[in-house]
């Protein structure tokens, strides 16, 4: 269990450190910790990555490319154009949302870690 952990919190920090160089070069939306809403009537024009975090795309909603949770709550209601891929994450499809295909997932210790809000990167919407 001890070099199960340390392994799993090895691995994060080292995606904490990749994530923040991608940040700077990359527009993509990272919402790390805490709750974040895209609300009826936004569009997000970029790819999401979330990190820690319950987010909920609401029905009228849109988000214009990939979701990507790690140890995360999704709940999607709107629209989501892009591939939903979780790791170690909750992902709630409802009725009113509207994907182009199932989310794939991998969990190995069916266990979701939520921290407060930490950042919000390149957080643009439109609408």
């Amino acid at each position: 269990m001890k070099v199960t952990f340390l392994t799993l919190a090895g691995l994060l920090i080292v995606f904490a450190m990749v994530s923040g160089a991608l940040a700077v070069f990359n527009p993509d939306v990272y919402v790390v910790g805490g709750e974040y809403v895209v609300s009826s009537g936004e569009t997000v024009d970029n790819n999401m990555k979330l990190i820690f975090s319950q987010v909920t795309v609401e029905d009228g909603a849109r988000v214009n490319g990939e979701i990507t949770c790690i140890s995360s709550a999704l709940d999607v209601r709107g629209v989501v154009t892009g591939r939903i891929l979780s790791y170690e994450s909750d992902v709630d499809v409802r009725e009113s949302a509207q994907i182009n295909e199932s989310p794939r997932g991998v969990s190995m210790f069916h266990y979701v870690f939520l921290f407060p809000e930490m950042a919000r990167l390149h957080v643009k919407t439109g609408g």
